[in-house]
């Protein structure tokens, strides 16, 4: 009959099993002692940590035998036997033949079954080891610190090498692009003690940065114990670099040792530092690299994707701010507008009523021509806005601004010199071409602005490229444009430039680094630019200039012709004219002009009342004028539905705004408020007689 082994026995036996496994695999130093203090075990870790090939040597040996302090050791010990607590103090330990140690030693009472005392369990933490760590820790939280917090527009990789620099005391660091599939590693920044670089350089016989190192087995030649742990994991290589590179490091900081550290993130390679130091300078530990390559290079890739969120987060904040903006000038421009009409109709129809020789007539002139210089100011208003279009045509850009040269030339001071460079063969774009023309002078005036009363170069160019989306939504203007062929204008000064902070501001209306009270001329390009589908590219640096380019989409086609300019204003109607506008001063400027002519006028103040009218009278009214923007129904809503009753009526339509494609394409003509006598005149007589 086959003996069975005693229950009690077996679970002895699978506990001690358990205690083994756990002990061995700890990664603390644990060693096991009798109740006099020699010791009877230890686990992997604590050999290892007291830099022994195996535990052999401690074995049978008294630990009062192996530390700086036996007495203190001995009487903690006995105090522990005697039943006293555990006890956790500084110890220095020291091995026959090898360095001193210090560690936190940890000393408990072991106890069996029945709860004797069957001898001591001792627990060592490196000091060293736990400060090395803490270091390591805190520098590379520096490192993160200082990479959150830089400026949107800081290049990361740049601050990364100066910090690291100023971390390692290193000599120089060189920071470099590199994927796994490179063969060459390109220096991108480079950090070195004061005073070095040059030398270095001219040692060298060029600029470091640039300089392509090839990538070879012998870049970084191993050496040195093998690191353990997962920390590794290939992120560092220990030892001389050599090859090309150790040529490069040699002219920057001589022949100490030199280091590499691979930045990888997410299995992905961030970039490449060589870390170098001078002769006799002492390297830092194993421990403070593996954590500068593995966290640093997380700390980098956080922090670009950190700064790429705030940068997209600031070109959203910055659209709102615009757009909020252009909606606040342009409702002041749109109430200006109407004003402007009763102000422009009221005095010609005055004028109109007085003899040719009266002196009132001068008077009421120059009320017309404050008035137009008003209106103009609101056009520019709504220009800023993108709101305001004017004709349209197929537009050559360099012919155009060529043809502006020679005022141009007389509208800069002499202290200036003007250079043109305009493309041959542009495509043509379009555009309206005063418009453009008033682009270039803003620009123009800007730059001259920008020089101030010092001799400068003022550079008016043309050109053309592709644009893709990335690189549109990056400019003013450009957030929803498409990618595609783009024509450029540019004017570019040699004045003091600008910083990053006035940059992200000179397209706000009224912000002006010069005289107060200025500040509608960038705007305003912003604006032309947007209404022409296009944006602005901004480029600058404090003492060397700037430049404004202007990016307008080629043309896919051709386009209709523009209307005639009218000839004369000098005509007279009959019959009857529907005026329907929300501002009672415009319905009455409007009707006065009208009246003049020779019509019977009727008068609606909103889309539903116009509707209701023309259906009342829908068989005398020969044309209907109506506002854009109106209550209830809008001016073209309004449209569609007269002309479903009477298909033949003619329209114009009204508004302070650029009328859009649809809207433009149901009426016979639009009539930009704020219009005088002539204008409207001259237009009712076009649609009447086409």
């Amino acid at each position: 009959m086959a003996d069975h082994p005693d229950p009690s026995v077996a679970e002895i036996v699978a506990e001690r099993d358990l205690f083994h496994g756990a002990f061995e695999a700890s990664h603390s130093p644990i060693v096991l002692g009798d109740l006099e203090g020699r010791i009877l075990d230890c686990n992997r870790a604590a050999w290892v940590n007291l830099g022994l090939c195996d535990k052999g040597p401690l074995i049978g040996r008294r630990a009062d035998e192996l530390v700086a302090d036996p007495s203190g050791f001995c009487a903690r010990l006995l105090q522990i036997v005697q039943g006293g607590p555990s006890s956790t103090f500084e110890c220095v330990v020291r091995l026959p033949g090898g360095p001193e140690r210090t560690t936190d030693l940890s000393l408990a009472l072991r106890r069996d079954a029945a709860g004797r005392p069957v001898g001591v369990v001792a627990v060592l933490n490196d000091v060293l080891e736990r400060e090395r760590k803490s270091e390591a820790l805190r520098h590379v939280n520096a490192i993160a610190v200082g990479l959150a917090a830089a400026p949107v527009g800081t290049d990361l990789f740049e601050l990364f090498c100066v910090k690291l620099r100023d971390i390692l005391c290193a000599r120089a660091v060189i920071v470099s692009s590199l994927d796994a599939a490179a063969s060459e590693l390109i220096v991108k920044h480079l950090a070195v003690a004061e005073g070095v670089l040059e030398e270095a350089q001219k040692s060298v016989g060029r600029s470091l940065v640039g300089t392509r190192l090839p990538v070879d087995e012998a870049l970084c030649r191993q050496s040195g114990a093998e690191v353990e742990g997962p920390s590794a994991a290939g992120n560092l290589g220990f030892g001389v670099v050599a090859g090309a590179a150790a040529q490069v490091l040699e002219k920057v900081a001589g022949t100490g040792d030199s280091f590499r550290l691979l930045l990888r993130h997410g299995g992905e390679s961030v970039g490449t530092a060589l870390v170098a130091f001078g002769p006799g300078q002492a390297a830092p530990s194993k421990e403070l690299l593996h954590v500068l390559a593995n966290l640093g290079a997380v700390s980098l890739s956080r922090a670009r994707a950190e700064q790429e969120r705030r940068k997209l987060e600031e070109q959203v904040l910055q659209r709102q701010k615009l757009e909020s903006l252009g909606v606040l000038a342009g409702g002041v421009a749109h109430g200006f507008n109407d004003l402007l009409v009763g102000v422009l109709a009221r005095a010609g129809l005055c004028a109109a009523e007085l003899p040719k020789d009266s002196l009132a007539r001068e008077h009421l002139r120059q009320i017309e021509l404050a008035a137009r210089t008003a209106r103009d100011l609101t056009r520019q208003l709504l220009t800023y806005t993108g709101r305001e279009l004017g004709r349209r045509e197929r537009v050559n850009l360099s012919a155009l601004v060529e043809e502006m040269a020679r005022l141009l030339e007389i509208s800069i001071s002499k202290k200036r010199l003007l250079k043109c460079r305009f493309a041959k063969g542009l495509p043509a774009v379009v555009a309206d071409p005063a418009q453009v023309r008033q682009l270039v002078l803003h620009l123009v005036g800007n730059a001259t602005d920008a020089e101030g009363d010092n001799p400068g170069v003022i550079a008016i160019g043309t050109g053309t490229r592709h644009c893709d989306r990335a690189f549109l939504a990056s400019l003013p203007g450009g957030e929803e444009l498409p990618a595609g062929d783009y024509v450029w204008v540019e004017v570019e000064d040699t004045g003091a430039g600008m910083t990053p902070e006035v940059v992200a501001r000179v397209f706000e209306p009224f912000y002006s680094t010069k005289l107060p009270g200025r500040g509608l001329g960038l705007p305003a390009v912003l604006g032309i630019a947007r209404a022409h589908r296009g944006a602005v590219q901004v480029e600058s640096e404090v003492g060397t200039g700037s430049v404004f380019r202007v990016l307008l989409p080629v043309d896919p086609g051709t386009v209709a012709p523009a209307l005639k300019a009218p000839e004369t204003s000098l005509w007279r109607g009959s019959g009857v004219v529907l005026v329907a506008d929300d501002e009672p001063i415009v319905r009455s400027a409007a009707r006065g002009i009208l009246v003049r002519m020779g019509f019977e006028v009727l008068l609606a103040c909103d889309g539903d009342e116009a509707v209701q009218t023309f259906r009342a009278h829908a068989d005398r009214i020969a044309l209907v004028l109506l506002d854009v923007q109106m209550p209830n129904k809008t001016g073209p809503e309004a449209l569609r539905e007269i002309r479903a009753l009477k298909p033949a009526v003619k329209a114009i339509l009204s508004s302070g705004y650029s009328l859009d494609e649809v809207a433009s394409a149901a009426c016979d003509a639009f009539a930009q408020k704020p219009y005088g006598v002539d204008e409207l005149a001259d237009l009712v007589r076009q649609v009447m007689e086409g």
